[in-house]
């Protein structure tokens, strides 16, 4: 019984050192890598609103109602990708005389958010200012969802391959060589419009056929990825 306990504790021992010792001979190395991805903006996004005032509620709303409806019937007559209502407010408009709150009257809004091919902005925003809209915002430039999504793959495709090669430098200048990839990790994925130049808005009469549209200048969307990976040795 003696002797089986001994020849018990013994193995253990041994079971452990060389757990011990295969730990011991697990060595790795972790680098991050960084893709990038330029691709062209083929999309614009931009809100279009209109305003009215009016010396009640109900006038202020009436006036927007057909002037919101005058805009839209302008939009769909369009090449829009998508068309989408983003606010509708009615407001107070407050005097402060002598410190003591009045209201004098109602400010209604309608914005629309419009999301068109970039060759198209132009023409539907003078005629957006030509159908009454009084506020035009931003328009926001990018890349079509289709072509983001292939951009992200390429970008990791490229942070990944930067990230192995970072890692094999390092063990290469101590005269070791990568034997397996341990472990990836994607960080990071974004995308950032570049800037793309002063953007020409301005409204064109009817009347004044010989002015040229609104000019909007599409740049490039940045996609970048970030991947850590871990290698043995």
């Amino acid at each position: 019984m003696v002797n089986k306990k001994i020849n018990l504790v013994v193995l253990s021992l041994i079971g452990i050192l060389a757990s011990s010792t295969i730990y011991a001979e697990t060595k790795t190395v972790t680098a991050t890598g960084r893709g990038e991805v330029l691709i062209p903006q083929t999309i614009a996004i931009m809100k279009l609103s209109v305003s009215e005032d009016g010396k009640t509620a109900n006038e202020a709303q009436n006036k927007i109602r057909l002037k919101s409806a005058k805009l839209l019937d302008m939009l769909k007559t369009k090449k829009t990708l998508n068309l989408e209502t983003m606010a509708v407010n009615l407001n107070p408009t407050m005097s402060y005389t002598d410190n003591k709150p009045k209201i004098i009257g109602y400010n209604a809004t309608y914005t629309v958010e419009v999301r068109v091919l970039i060759q198209n902005a132009g023409d539907i925003i003078d005629d957006a200012v030509n159908s009454g809209a009084s506020i035009v915002d931003e328009p926001k430039l990018t890349a079509s969802n289709s072509e983001i999504a292939a951009a992200e793959k390429e970008a990791i495709k490229l942070a990944t391959i930067d990230a192995k090669s970072r890692a094999e430098a390092s063990l290469s200048a101590l005269g070791f060589k990568a034997t397996a990839v341990n472990q990836i990790t994607i960080s990071n994925i974004n995308n950032q419009p570049q800037p793309f130049g002063p953007t020409l808005m301005r409204g064109v009469n009817n009347s004044a056929n010989t002015q040229p549209s609104t000019q909007i200048i599409a740049g490039k969307t940045d996609i970048v990825a970030e991947v850590n990976l871990s290698m043995t040795y």
